[in-house]
């Protein structure tokens, strides 16, 4: 993993544990990553389709336990829930997720992410290192 740390102008990599930070590759695994908070979603309510892009997506809203959400992130409370809004294509594919709630020092916080590029071999390169 590489971050643009504080004291410094340019990409280093870190091993993002010494930080106590998540592994991002982590986010995208079949089992336990993003997905994986779908399968836990307390009272799903159907909301508006949305554009996004060129692709019309039905969304979704529902909340999942705290402890959920920190197994996945490695942030956040232990106790409650959080706010969850997805995205669906018309192929069923999930699109977008947004996570809601206290991730840091009850700092109500959100994160977004979204999936594309289903199907297709990409290349990741590291960035340029300083």
């Amino acid at each position: 993993m590489w971050a643009t740390l504080p004291w410094d102008d340019h990409m280093t990599k870190i091993d993002p544990a010494h930080y106590k930070s998540p592994n991002p590759a982590r986010y995208f695994d079949r089992v336990s990553g993003l997905s994986s908070l779908l399968a836990g979603v307390r009272e799903p309510a159907i909301g508006d389709s949305r554009r996004s892009g060129d692709t019309i997506l039905q969304t979704v809203t529902g909340s999942v336990p705290a402890a959920e959400i920190r197994r996945v992130l490695g942030v956040g409370s232990t106790s409650g829930s959080y706010g969850l809004t997805f995205g669906i294509d018309d192929a069923n594919r999930l699109i977008t997720l947004r996570i809601a709630g206290p991730m840091f020092d009850d700092t109500t916080c959100r994160y977004d992410v979204t999936f594309s590029k289903y199907g297709q071999r990409v290349s990741i390169q590291p960035p340029q290192m300083g």
